[in-house]
């Protein structure tokens, strides 16, 4: 993974804390000594070609894939050692993931879609709605009520991604 990392960090605690990562399957090895660390506030980019352990690499720090080797600190908590539980709570109260297709459910409006993440996490409804309400109104998504697949990416400015994000911030 050498070079597929570029990252920008300042000097606080990291909420990302990768060392030492391997992960190898049916003998193969998709990550081997990958380190690096993620500031509040920072940057980090993933790039490579097919096949050269960037999405193994996120699934291992988001705890769906267990190292062979190394260790993963989310938040100054280990997440390699932290049982399943453990790393469904840390995932839910730690880490938003917003996957490039997006991945919303068409038949919910943008503010459905957002609130559903914190109502599986145990959110009441209504804190659950004024938290959706809010993220729309911050990131200027114009009506929430809409259907989620029916924002565009023309005069919507941007819409689609700023549903899918905020999913993760709720």
């Amino acid at each position: 993974m050498e070079g597929l990392l570029s990252h920008w960090r300042n000097d606080e605690e990291p909420i990302l804390d990768v060392r030492h990562v391997g992960l190898s399957v049916g003998g193969r090895s998709l990550l081997a000594g990958c380190t690096f660390t993620l500031h509040s506030g920072s940057s980090l980019s993933i790039s490579g070609p097919s096949g050269s352990g960037k999405t193994s690499l996120l699934l291992a720090v988001l705890g769906l894939l267990r190292p062979n080797e190394g260790t993963i600190r989310v938040g100054g908590r280990s997440m390699t050692g932290a049982s399943n539980r453990e790393r469904r709570a840390l995932r839910q109260r730690t880490i938003g993931t917003v996957f490039q297709s997006g991945e919303l459910l068409p038949e919910l409006t943008a503010k459905e879609n957002i609130e559903l993440p914190a109502l599986l996490a145990g959110v009441g409804a209504s804190e659950a709605e004024e938290r959706a309400q809010n993220l729309l109104q911050q990131l200027g998504v114009p009506d929430g009520d809409r259907l989620a697949t029916t924002y565009s990416g023309g005069s919507d400015s941007g819409s689609p991604w700023r549903v899918p994000w905020s999913t993760s911030r709720c």
